[in-house]
């Protein structure tokens, strides 16, 4: 009589396992690219010194598209949610 299933369960296991390690290390470079970042600073004076309430201003430079922040009581400020591009920031 002919054996209808060739392959032994340990070789249909190793196989599965295979498989579901190769899924694992390959899941990560199938994942979308990110389209939004950040950008998170401190504003000091030339002693070092923390300067709160400061305003900073981010400008995309190719859409012009501008936020300003105002930098916390330790002088940091944080914009979020940026549309990925090249950003020129001043303070004042």
């Amino acid at each position: 009589m002919r054996n209808l299933y060739p392959l032994s369960f340990r070789s249909l296991l190793l196989r599965l396992t295979i498989l579901v390690a190769a899924v694992g290390l390959f899941a990560p470079a199938l994942t979308a690219q990110q389209t939004l970042g950040g950008i998170t600073g401190e504003v000091t004076d030339s002693s070092g010194g923390v300067i709160p309430n400061a305003t900073v201003k981010v400008v995309e430079e190719q859409t012009s598209l501008t936020r300003s922040a105002k930098t916390n009581g330790s002088g940091v400020y944080s914009f979020v949610n940026l549309p990925i591009g090249t950003y020129t920031l001043t303070y004042t």
